[in-house]
Parts: C-alpha cells; structure tokens; sequence
C-alpha cells in the first residue's frame, strides 16, 4: 500500500512538472481578428506610428505630408507643405518631432492639440528623438567646414531657445542609422552602420557625457528601448543591457517592432506579411496569419490589440483590431 501511494505521488510530480512546462511555454492567449479596415483610398503611405498612449498614429502619405488619425482611423489632421522626415512622438503623445528639409535644417515640434502647428529650434540637426521627460530633444549636429566634418550630439531645449552641444559623434551623419534615448534612464544609444563589418552600438550616459561602444558586427541596425530600459532591440538581435549580452539566435528579423508595456513581447510584422508577436522570455513567436493580403510597416499599441500597417495590395492605410480569447 505504501509503495503504491508513493507510485502515485511521483506521477503526479511528473504532471505538475508537465502542467508547469506548458504553462511558461505555451501563448496566454490566441490571437484572431476582430476588424479589418481600410482607411484611405490614395496610396503610396509611409512610416505609420502610433502615439504612446495608443489613442491616435500618424503617417506621410505621398506628398510627403503628415496626417495624424485616431485610433478609429477617423483622419484628424493633414499638415501641408510641411517638407519634414522621421517624425516621432513625444512621450505623452501631444507633440512630434522632425527633421525639415531646408536650407537651415531645424528641427520642428508640432502640437498635435493646435493642428500640427509648427515651431522650429537648432539648425544643421538630424534624427531627432525625444528625451524621456519630453522636456529635450537630442539630434545630430553636422557640418562640413573647409573639409572637415563636425558631428555632435545637440541637446535642444523644447519651449526655449537654449541648446547644448556635446560628444563627438562618427563624422558621416548618413551611417548613423537610429537614435533613442532610454524611457527610465538618462541614457541615449545609437547604431552606426560599418558596411560590411555590420553595425556597431554606442550608448552615451547624457549626465557624464561619456560615449562607450556596446556591440559590433550587428546585423540590426535599430535601435528599440524596451520600457523598463532593460533590452535594445536592434531588428535582427536582443541586447540585454545589464549583462551586456547579445542574444541571436532563435531571433526573428523585424526591423519595425513595438514593445508591450510589460517588456515581455515584441509586435511586428514578418517579411511575408503576416503579423506576429515574440516572446522575449521563452523565445517562441506567435503568428496571426493574414492569408488574403500582403500587410507591411506594421505599429502596434502596446497592448498588441490594434495595428496599423501598409496594405500590399494598393499602398493604402489599414487598420486591424484583434481580440484575445
């Protein structure tokens, strides 16, 4: 009788063990579509965003103006003649930043509440970002004088006039790929493209203004903060920032990838079109497969329950809602 109750107690162990494996490997939930809608009718979109709080995105279209959407895909506002690339939010999602094609090359803030009206600081300034209180922006300060190029990281003050410049940046502005600074750390990192010796990472502590290389021979050249500033997702690897380690394998290629709030998953698009999440902790990507279409340049909320992305079809806009069961 002994020997049998311990028979069943040790398959229960290998049960439990069994309930406990499936449990931290299988998805939480599924993922299905909800609604599919295509919100504009003229193609030729580019680099659609959502704001950080989930509640609007924006996108170019093909006159290279922006227009800013709410999370129903209802068009808000259309800012004309505005001549600006790499827009990016703002931390509390009022505002956006740019590069502006012009002579002087500033940057301009535009606020979302007063129709995208534009304000304009610095000059000579490229790839913007937002620091992480939202009360800076950094970008890359570039010259050529008499042949020789000055490259500096510029701090531009938001709602003032002051600006600070500091660290030598790499000299050619074009390879330096990306540019962000850390949600919860003074912290900026940047990826600087080497040709065919990959890409190398830096990261810049913004009090010491010290700059120190994290990683080379990188096949991603991204450069996504989780929120609790924990990871960089580089489109191709995981860098672990404590450890400072880089994890490879078992990776997928998204070189456009949103965090959830919780640091554990990545949303993103795969290059067959289909969209997908990956899961940080066990390495393990689950699809929602898009048979019908062809779906691209995909930015998620956080929560991962809405998307918009590029319709391979025809260029234009599409907005997906999905639903967990």
């Amino acid at each position: 009788m002994e020997l049998e109750i311990k028979q069943v107690g040790a398959f229960m162990r290998k049960i439990l063990i069994i309930v406990l494996t499936l449990a931290t490997t299988l998805p939480l939930f599924a993922w299905k579509i909800q609604s599919v809608k295509k919100i504009t009718t003229e193609g030729e979109w580019t680099n659609p965003a959502f704001s950080p709080d989930g509640t609007k995105f924006f996108a170019l279209n093909g006159k290279r103006q922006i227009c800013v959407f709410d999370e129903r895909g209802e068009s808000l506002i259309i800012k004309t003649n505005t001549n600006i690339d790499l827009p990016c939010w703002s931390p509390d999602s009022k505002m956006l930043a740019a590069e502006v094609e012009s002579t002087l090359k500033p940057v301009a803030i535009l606020d979302v509440a007063e129709d995208l009206k534009a304000r304009y600081i610095g000059e000579k300034a490229f790839k913007p970002c937002w620091s992480s209180d939202g009360k800076s922006i950094y970008a890359i300060y570039w010259k050529l004088d008499h042949g020789l190029a000055v490259s500096k990281l510029k701090e531009l003050i938001v709602g003032g006039e002051g600006s600070n410049e500091f660290i030598e940046m790499p000299k050619d502005k074009n390879n330096i790929r990306c540019m962000t600074v850390s949600p919860k750390e003074a912290t900026l990192a940047f990826s600087h493209n080497q040709g065919t010796g990959g890409t190398k990472l830096y990261s810049i502590d913004l009090d010491e203004n010290e700059k120190k290389k994290i990683a080379d021979g990188l096949k991603g050249d991204m450069v996504f903060w989780s929120p609790d500033g924990n990871f960089i997702w580089t489109g191709d690897e995981l860098i672990v920032m404590e450890a400072n380690t880089i994890v490879s394998e078992g990776m997928p290629h998204a070189p456009l990838a949103v965090w959830s709030k919780d640091s554990k998953w990545l949303f993103y698009s795969k290059e067959d079109g289909d969209l997908a999440r990956f899961d940080i902790t066990v390495k393990k990507e689950e699809v929602l497969i898009t048979k019908d279409r062809f779906e691209s340049n995909a930015s998620f909320t956080q929560d991962g329950l809405s998307a918009v992305c590029l319709d391979g079809k025809d260029g234009n806009l599409l907005l997906i809602k999905l639903v967990n069961e």
